[in-house]
């Protein structure tokens, strides 16, 4: 636990964001320190009087890393790797607003409905029922009693 706790901190503190004279031209160096670095979350504050909610990040091969900005304006992302040693440079950039109907969980009468932007995606019975069809073999329906 210990050591999880001086490489997140070791992490944290080697996250330098560096701003230019240009608002739009904002660099991060990212250091991996003396171990090498993989799928670590990793997180800065965004500079002052950037403005907009939505960031992302761009690697030098162009490569885009999406960011989650924090209401007190703390940017995450995942550092897929790095090695001991290694530095790794990003240019935060402004990207479009995420849409608004993400996730959403519905409960009702004991079926969870769980849809994405307004689509469904899973439904999910959590209560003793019925079989859906009559042509299912009956040694299912000792599941069904045992909730």
């Amino acid at each position: 636990m210990k050591t999880h706790r001086t490489l997140l901190l070791a992490l944290l503190s080697s996250a330098v964001l560096t701003a230019y004279a240009q608002p739009a031209a904002h660099t991060l160096h990212v250091e991996a320190g003396d171990y090498d670095r993989r799928y670590t979350i990793t997180s800065f504050a965004l500079p002052d009087g950037l403005d907009g909610a939505a960031f992302r990040l761009r690697e030098d091969d162009g490569a885009l890393v999406p960011l989650q900005i924090d209401p007190d304006r703390t940017a995450w992302f995942v550092l897929d790797q790095l090695d001991a040693g290694q530095t790794k440079t990003y240019r935060l950039e402004p990207a479009q607003a995420p849409s608004t109907g993400g996730v959403a969980v519905q409960q009702d009468q004991g079926t969870v409905r769980f849809s994405l932007d307004e689509q469904p995606v899973l439904q999910y019975h959590a209560r003793k029922s019925t079989l859906p069809r009559s042509d299912i073999d009956p040694i299912y329906h000792q599941y069904l009693r045992q909730f």
